[in-house]
């Protein structure tokens, strides 16, 4: 007699571990595809902003938003003035 015979009083215990290591199995997939697609999300932003640095010339320092907008919000303050 196998030890997975259907009529064999082993049969529901082994089934329910088979099905347990099914769902570890689909688990771990899952992970992998998670983990995968994390690490291509961060390779495919850090590609773009080495792309956009390169077409900026290659500055070696960022530029200064902030005093851009300072500037904006005294250019508007100025036009609601007059």
């Amino acid at each position: 007699m196998s030890p997975f015979d259907p009529t064999d009083l082993l049969a529901g215990p082994a089934g329910f571990g088979f099905a347990v290591l099914l769902i570890w199995l689909g688990l771990c997939v899952l992970g992998i595809l998670a983990t995968y697609w994390l690490i291509r999300l961060a390779v495919r932003h850090g590609t773009k902003d080495a792309m956009l640095w390169q077409a900026r010339g290659m500055p070696t320092k960022a530029e200064k938003r902030y005093r851009v907008s300072l500037a904006l919000q005294e250019q508007r303050r100025s036009d609601l003035g007059r």
